[in-house]
């Protein structure tokens, strides 16, 4: 039996498999949350590439089974929290890609998490033992 206010808790919260065909899941789960909010379709696209961002690297590098999507609203602002059972890897301190060679001179890699920290306002990493947890913020 479902206690009151579970609802709440299951609708901002999705947990799927860390395959890339689940992307397309999260995406949605955070369209309707970032839709309920009055905010400029801008701020939405950010948490949007973000995700993917983020989401990608796990399905494609972490070797995770599962990735849990929490969404958290407060008075400072809107946060995502991303949590993988996957191998241990600190997004926060990820190396700056060389963006300025040109594509074809620059290593592979680090794009998308360059990406992540230019569009939101805060990036926090925790490993807990099992789970890798990565919390983007944006305040609003």
């Amino acid at each position: 039996m479902k206690k009151i206010g579970d609802e709440m808790k299951e609708k901002k919260c999705i947990t799927v498999k860390a395959k890339i065909e689940e992307l397309e899941k999260i995406s949605a789960f955070a369209k309707r949350l970032l839709a309920e909010e009055d905010l400029d379709e801008r701020i939405k696209g950010h948490f949007l590439i973000s995700l993917d961002k983020l989401l990608s690297n796990v399905a494609f590098y972490s070797k995770a089974e599962n990735v849990r999507i929490k969404y958290i609203r407060n008075q400072a602002g809107i946060s995502f929290r991303i949590s993988d059972d996957g191998a241990q890897y600190d997004t926060t301190k990820a190396e700056e890609p060389d963006t300025a060679s040109n594509a074809e001179e620059r290593c592979i890699g680090g794009l998308g998490i360059h990406i992540v920290r230019n569009l939101m306002d805060k990036i926090d990493y925790k490993y807990n033992g099992i789970w890798n947890i990565t919390t983007i913020s944006k305040n609003i």
